[in-house]
């Protein structure tokens, strides 16, 4: 019989539809987290501050991680300043996704957390091999 430490539950199957839209669109677990902060209050503005105290990452990085939260038209944003972002309201789809999101994150943190390193790792040797030169181009 296999052992588990303590803590760890068995894995759960993430759905489908959960695993494309990380897939897809969500870069890494800061942008998830960030996501998941404006999920919880919708209507809220936030700015690099904010979300950089919330996530505990500096405030360019939170910047980055909203601007590329905003590009993939999941966020709206105001642009102050201070630039602020709240929850892309254009989408009806969008709330549901995330909530399903948001349970898959909460009942499988390893294994959300595996998708999305998984996806990173597999988009950064695609890019690398991309660079990598063949003897025949010598």
């Amino acid at each position: 019989m296999k052992s588990r430490r303590a803590g760890q539950g068995p894995r759960l199957s993430i759905p489908d539809e959960v695993r494309r839209f990380v897939l897809t669109s969500i870069a890494s677990v800061p942008h998830l987290e960030a996501l998941l902060l404006f999920h919880r209050d919708p209507q809220a503005w936030r700015d690099g501050v904010a979300v950089a105290k919330a996530l505990y990452v500096t405030e360019p990085k939170a910047i980055g991680v909203l601007e590329d939260l905003h590009a993939a038209a999941l966020l709206d944003v105001d642009p102050g300043p201070p630039m602020r972002f709240r929850l892309d309201p254009g989408s009806v789809e969008l709330p549901e996704i995330i909530r399903l999101v948001a349970l898959a994150y909460a009942n499988d943190v390893v294994g959300m957390t595996h998708l999305i390193h998984d996806a990173a790792g597999k988009n950064a040797m695609r890019f690398a091999a991309a660079f990598k030169l063949k003897k025949s181009d010598v």
